[in-house]
């Protein structure tokens, strides 16, 4: 092994985030990252494991929202479709 070990704080400044970012990932498991005589060191090659796996793909299209009717309200209850007060995805007892 002659990668070199580097320290949060390299790591921190290398990927433009915070030290206790940093940390937060390492607890959650997110990157890689090794405990040698209580202190964290991480691998060159972990870190750039971790920022391809952030990469998201150019290739995925998302579908376009559908329309809203021009009456309806964007927020809350959707408008009622009928007089007896139903409106879309409304359970009926």
């Amino acid at each position: 092994m002659t990668e070199r070990l580097l320290k949060p704080a390299e790591v921190a400044k290398q990927l433009l985030i915070s030290d206790d970012t940093l940390y937060r990932l390492i607890n959650e498991h997110q990157i890689t990252a090794y405990r040698i005589s209580g202190q964290w060191r991480l691998f060159q090659s972990d870190v750039d494991i971790y920022v391809l796996s952030c990469r998201q793909s150019r290739q995925t299209v998302h579908a376009p929202a559908p329309a809203l009717p021009p009456d309806a309200k964007r927020r809350g209850r959707p408008a009622a479709t009928s007089a007896s007060g139903y409106y879309p995805g409304m359970k009926v007892v």
